[in-house]
């Protein structure tokens, strides 16, 4: 949804599906659930609707994957770029890390109106996702 006063638009908050109560989400919130559901989506589903081809990359599809240091530092480079394909984000930067078994997603850039950041945690549990900090 966009809405003129905010350059980051308005949409419905449905990070994780669909709250009992529904809300509205704006600004750097907005953004970050969108980040949240383009990862959280198979490459692809879009297409069938019309809409982007290449929209989303499923973290979920990360869970059990083998990690070496070096798939550490690609898988970072993928979410980035496809944090990227969000035409509201300017620069992105994400750093994988391994901790007992769960692999966490560091996710910051900026955007129109100042920086963004948010973690994913994957995990047997499936993709959690937090507030940075």
């Amino acid at each position: 949804m966009n809405n003129a006063g905010d350059p980051l638009g308005v949409d419905i908050y449905c990070v994780g599906g669909f709250p009992l109560r529904m809300r509205l989400s704006y600004g750097q919130e907005n953004l970050e659930a969108a980040l949240a559901r383009r990862l959280s989506a198979d490459e692809g589903c879009l297409e069938s609707i019309g809409d982007d081809p290449d929209y989303g990359y499923n973290l979920n599809s990360l869970v059990q994957a083998d990690w070496s240091p070096g798939a550490l530092a690609a898988e970072g480079s993928r979410v980035a770029a496809e944090v990227l394909k969000d035409p509201r984000v300017q620069t992105a930067k994400a750093t994988a890390t391994l901790t007992n078994g769960t692999l966490q997603i560091t996710i910051t850039g900026t955007a129109a109106t100042g920086p963004f950041g948010f973690v994913a945690n994957v995990s047997q549990a499936g993709v959690i996702f937090s507030q940075q900090g």
